[in-house]
């Protein structure tokens, strides 16, 4: 546990089951009990990965009281994963209808699919925007986790968070319809 003193709040709070210890709940919890109660008491929001052990122990030691949400790296690879596991099929159709020579030209493109637009220099961009004029599909999906991205990054109130959230689910569903798999990825409220 790493506290700021002359604040009295918790920075982190890192549960220590790893090793041998198993990754059960009463083990967690005994981790974050470590703590000093009047420290704790303090806490307001506990960030976790989605494992539901530190999940459960939270509720377990610091009650209802305190909200629980997901941290953002977890929820992106979530939603990520449909926009790979796309790539890789289309990729597998496109090795039958490209040649050699253009399939040799989008050398590490699955590397930039990973990576934010705007992160990009323009010859990663027009390296994607060609990838995308054989693959339209692939190019929705990208915009859909950008779109996504971006309102994770956002800061917004929880209601605001929430209208846009269900603003980009309902997109989603009414642009690409059920075929990519990445509205079952997302956190449904």
């Amino acid at each position: 546990m790493r506290v700021n003193l002359e604040r009295r709040s918790i920075l982190t709070l890192k549960p220590k089951p790893y090793g041998k210890a198993p990754r059960t709940c009463s083990s967690l919890g005994r981790s974050y009990e470590q703590g000093p109660k009047r420290l704790r008491r303090t806490v307001q929001s506990v960030c976790s990965d989605l494992y539901q052990g530190f999940i459960g122990a939270a509720k377990a030691v610091f009650g209802k009281r305190v909200h629980i949400c997901a941290d953002r790296f977890h929820v992106a690879k979530l939603y990520r994963n449909g926009l790979e596991n796309l790539r890789k099929s289309e990729w597998k159709r496109l090795c039958h209808i490209l040649s050699e020579e253009e399939r040799k030209s989008f050398k590490n493109v699955h590397w930039l699919l990973r990576q934010r637009r705007a992160d990009l220099n323009a010859d990663e961009r027009r390296m994607l925007n060609r990838l995308f004029r054989y693959s339209p599909k692939l190019q929705e999906a990208y915009e859909a986790c950008e779109s996504l991205t971006a309102i994770y990054e956002s800061r917004l109130s929880k209601g605001q968070g929430k209208r846009k959230l269900r603003g980009w689910m309902e997109g989603l569903v009414h642009k690409l319809g059920q075929g990519l798999g990445l509205a079952s990825n997302a956190p449904v409220f």
